[in-house]
Parts: C-alpha cells; structure tokens; sequence
C-alpha cells in the first residue's frame, strides 16, 4: 500500500544526499574542506533550479528545488527505470501533490499542510542544497591519490577521506566534477566496500516553472496526514 505520510518527508531528502565540488588539486596534496565549499558556493550564484541525480543498485532518484519560486519536486525509479514514487512541494511549501503505486495502480493525493510545517517548507526551500554540503566538507580533509581509472568511460582521478574507521573514495572528472561515490569500511588493513553510488548535480537557469507542473493521474485532495507541530 502507498504511504501518504512517508510523502511528508520530502524535504528531509537530501540529508543523506551530498554533492561534493572539488577544487584544483595537486597529486597527493591534503586540503581542507574550506576550498571546496567556497568553490560550491560560486557556481550557486545566479541560478535558481537546483537537480540532484543520485543513482545506486536499487534505482535512482532525482530532485529539483527552485530557490526563487520556492517549488521542489522529487523523483524515485526502481532499477528498471519505472516510476515509484513523484513527490511536488508547490504553493512556497503549502501544498503537497503525491503520486505513488497504491495496490497496483498509480495514485495521486494532494493536500495543505498545516501553518507551522509549511512555514518550515518555505524557509527549507529558499536555502541552496549546497548548505549541506558546505557543512560537510568542512570537517573533511582529501588527499589526491595520484590514480586514474575509467568510469562511465570517462577518465578520472581518485581522491580520498578518512574517518574513524571509514574511507570515503571520490572520482573526479577533467574539471574536478565528481563522478563516482563509494564507501569503504577498514577491517584488518582491507577495504570492504559498504555502499556504490553516483551522482550528479546542476545548477539551471530556468524560469519556465514546466519542471514543477502536475502531469499524472487525477488528484484527490485529502486531508493532511500530519497533524500540527508534525504529529499524524
């Protein structure tokens, strides 16, 4: 059965999605997340749709929010490329349009949320996605590895963070993009690969709104399923 209340949680998404910007490096060289985080903060400037692509063994998902109309909409695929789930915060946060496999057949819900948590929305989605990001890396140092390897193929460079038992393994493209994610646990002085993912991110320059526009079975309106303050 489709959860409508899991719908909600959209905008606690990207919490677990980060989209690292790498700035020119030297083989070998260490540095601080400061540089890549200002270097994130530059290309953010004047563009106000944001997408995140973000693709693992299971499926993929893909997310836009505009920072100036204040609208996000997120996408989940399963591994054969079919629609699970399509999220649409419109309204500066208000309203919720949901669109999920419910016993079978594709339905679409549509509610207001209550004052509080649309007001949380709104502020939520004036903020760039890099904000997390930026917080991230920070805490980060990377080393180049020095190493190139075929991904996609495309070329890339290897870099590389760790922490407390945990290496992080990056891929950069040519222009310091980063390709490939994947996450290494240490045991024994091996690597034992915990997690595989890639991801993707632009910056649009686009007012057209047509990204945020409902397509899709008819809507039902019902009642938001989170009481005040966030209870159901």
């Amino acid at each position: 059965m489709f959860s409508k209340k899991k719908s909600v949680c959209l905008l606690t998404l990207l919490l677990a999605v980060t989209c690292l910007f790498v700035y020119q490096f030297k083989n070998g060289s260490t540095f601080n997340g400061n540089k890549i985080a200002f270097a994130a903060s530059i290309q953010a400037n004047n563009l106000n749709v944001e997408y995140i692509k973000v693709k693992i063994p299971s499926g993929y998902s893909e997310h836009w929010r505009d920072i100036i109309t204040l609208q996000e909409r997120s996408d989940t695929y399963d591994n054969n490329g079919k629609l699970a789930n399509r999220i649409l915060v419109l309204e500066k946060g208000k309203r919720v349009i949901s669109i999920g496999n419910d016993n079978g057949k594709m339905e679409a819900y549509s509610w207001i949320l209550p004052d509080d948590i649309a007001n949380e929305n709104k502020t939520l989605l004036s903020k760039s996605l890099l904000e997390n990001v930026k917080n991230e890396l920070k805490q980060s140092k990377w080393i180049d590895k020095g190493k190139k390897k075929l991904v996609d193929g495309r070329e890339v460079r290897v870099i590389e963070s760790s922490f407390e038992g945990l290496t992080e393994v990056v891929y950069v493209d040519a222009t310091d993009f980063p390709i490939k994610r994947e996450f290494f646990k240490n045991e024994n002085g091996q690597l034992k690969l915990l997690e595989e993912r890639t991801e993707e991110y632009k910056k649009i320059s686009s007012q057209s709104g047509e990204i945020f526009e409902y397509n899709g079975p008819e809507v039902k309106e019902i009642p938001a399923p989170v009481g005040e303050n966030g209870k159901g």
